[in-house]
């Protein structure tokens, strides 16, 4: 059962029985955190329990590490699960973003514009002085920020850069060596053939987040510096991540990325009787388990200062699937939660869509037509939303597995089909009154 408590003047969000203990130092907090508190996001805000599956994947570190873990972009999506993963690992986690969607009970949650370099500057040289003065290290700083969709169009994305650039610098100020673990994508790597990639897989990025990823997991992964005192950079390339919030009783309530294009899609058309098409049902691909990539994340910033997983970029584990089971996966999940109206015509393109010389020969050609030269039609949005229907979204983790599959609970990942069901059924049971979903309509 899950439970609130208060223990040493910190509320925790975290089972009773598994609640991680608060450490000597963190249990004597004299002065506030430097900051003010991040408002609700325009569409609301949620308090998201830790899934059962991460508390298993994560359990208490006892002791609690010293330290003051910082989490960049911590009111999105991803930030709940990376943030319930550290409250059973250091002292005290501080999340940063302009506005909080998702909310975990026993974090601090400060606003911060990352675009403005001297706030950013201030924050980390406050946050560094409030640690010391409390006992703690600045420990590692996970940066889950980005722009990827905005409601005009108008994302200031050299900003965000300039802001990044900030943060690197704040965090080489200090006398001990900073750790910086940086979610990339793997949409840097585009559409190139040779799948599944491996990490030096030529990049070729198909759209403006792609190749602005690419630029900044650049720039993060030359700012790393070995040495004792040096800044300890890493980044982390994932596909599609399911991320579920879960209620007390740990029964799936709501799905927290709606805006998966194939999930998206799949659902539209389930409602009406019609199967979501992909280019080629052999074509493989990768969807990861939330609780999984935040697994990943906290023990990548965990490793030594002199580990070998600092100065590079790593592909995050999981068990691909195919198109095609993919496409089965979401028929079955939204048929067993959808009421299904079919039109009288319903039956007849639904067999035309399951075609295989139409799914290959005309959709697949006009998505890759679209996406080649959209620049010039104005399409380009188009292209970048259905990556599903022509190519392979595959990564291959075997270095990192080597490197960390010891450590990890699943070492070889969990399989694709897993996480896609999860995100189905979340979007099932969440309905139209879902925060993400309110968010996605705004755009």
């Amino acid at each position: 059962m899950w439970g609130r408590g208060t223990r040493a003047g910190l509320t925790t969000g975290i089972p009773f029985e598994t609640e991680p203990m608060v450490s000597s130092a963190a249990s004597k907090i004299r002065t506030p955190i430097p900051g003010i508190p991040a408002p609700a996001a325009p569409w609301g805000q949620e308090t998201v329990c830790c899934s059962p599956e991460l508390a298993r994947r994560l359990s208490n570190r006892t002791p609690l590490r010293q330290e003051v873990a910082v989490v960049l972009g911590a009111g999105g999506a991803l930030g709940p699960d990376v943030v319930h993963g550290l409250l059973r690992r250091v002292s005290v986690v501080v999340g940063v973003d302009l506005h909080l969607t998702y909310v975990v009970s026993g974090a601090t949650y400060r606003q911060l514009d990352l675009c403005d370099a001297g706030a950013v500057h201030e924050f980390f040289s406050g946050l560094r002085g409030w640690a010391n003065e409390h006992g703690l290290q600045l420990g590692t700083c996970y940066d889950l920020a980005t722009i990827q969709t905005s409601p005009s169009e108008q994302a200031d994305r050299g900003a965000l850069g300039a802001g990044k650039q900030a943060v690197l610098a704040a965090l080489g100020e200090g006398k001990h060596g900073a750790r910086l673990v940086y979610m990339s994508t793997a949409e840097v790597y585009g559409a190139p053939p040779g799948a599944p990639y491996a990490e030096d897989h030529e990049k070729a990025p198909i759209n403006v987040y792609g190749r602005h990823k690419l630029l900044e997991e650049n720039a993060v992964l030359s700012a790393d510096q070995p040495g004792d005192n040096g800044i300890r950079t890493v980044a982390l390339r994932t596909w599609t991540i399911s991320m579920v919030n879960f209620d007390d009783q740990g029964r799936v309530r709501s799905a927290r990325n709606y805006n998966d294009p194939m999930i998206a899609l799949a659902k539209k058309m389930a409602s009406a009787g019609l199967t979501v098409p992909v280019a080629n049902p052999d074509l493989r691909a990768q969807f990861h388990r939330s609780e999984e990539v935040a697994e990943v994340c906290v023990r990548l910033g965990e490793q030594p200062h002199d580990s070998d997983v600092w100065g590079r970029a790593w592909n995050c584990i999981g068990k691909a699937t195919t198109h095609g089971r993919m496409r089965d996966v979401c028929l079955r999940m939204f048929a067993s939660h959808l009421v299904i109206v079919s039109p009288w015509w319903a039956k007849g393109v639904d067999r035309l869509l399951r075609s295989a010389w139409l799914t290959k020969t005309v959709i697949g050609g006009i998505a890759q037509l679209i996406h080649r030269v959209g620049g010039w039609l104005g399409a380009t949005r188009f292209g970048e939303r259905l990556p599903f229907l022509y190519r392979s979204t595959d990564i291959d983790a075997t270095e990192l597995r080597q490197l960390l599959g010891t450590q990890l609970t699943e070492p070889a990942g969990n399989p694709s089909e897993e996480a896609i069901a999860l995100l189905c059924e979340g979007i099932c049971v969440g309905g139209p009154q879902a925060l993400n979903f309110r968010r996605y309509q705004m755009y």
